[in-house]
C-alpha cells in the first residue's frame, strides 16, 4: 500500500503520520539525520536517485512538522538534523525495523508479498 493514497478509516494524526513517512524516500532520509547532521549535498549524496526538488520538499514537509532542524553553518549552507521531537519519530521508525526483522527471521516466505487489492 501506498501512504500516499487513501488510507481509509484512521484517526486524522495516524493517516498525517503514515502519509508523511510512507512517501518515497522519507525512511531513507531520516535514517540518513540519525546518524550526524548533513548538509543538503551530504543527504542527496548519501541517498542515491532521490532528485533535488524531492530531497528540498522532504526536508521542508519535515521541518514544518518539527521533525528536523535546519543551522546555518556558513551563509549559505546549513546542516539538517533530526530535531527532540523528531527523535520520537525515529524511535518508533527504529521499532517497526526491529519488528521487521523479526518477522522476516519468522516468516521467511512473506519477504516480498503485496497486498492484492
Amino acid at each position: 500500500m501506498d501512504f500516499d493514497e487513501e488510507v481509509g478509516d484512521l484517526p486524522t494524526h495516524v493517516e498525517e503520520t503514515l502519509r508523511l513517512i510512507g512517501r518515497k524516500w522519507a525512511i531513507k532520509v531520516l535514517h540518513e539525520l540519525t546518524h550526524s547532521p548533513l548538509t543538503f549535498g551530504e543527504i542527496k549524496q548519501r541517498v542515491p536517485g532521490i532528485s533535488a526538488s524531492v530531497l528540498s520538499g522532504l526536508l521542508s514537509d519535515f521541518m514544518t512538522h518539527g521533525i528536523v532542524e535546519k543551522k546555518t553553518i556558513n551563509p549559505p549552507h546549513h546542516t539538517y538534523f533530526i530535531g527532540e521531537f523528531g527523535m520520537v519519530l525515529c524511535d518508533i521508525i527504529e521499532r517497526i525495523d526491529d519488528f521487521g526483522k523479526q518477522m522476516m527471521e519468522r516468516y521467511p516466505a512473506v519477504q516480498s508479498t503485496e497486498v492484492a487489492e
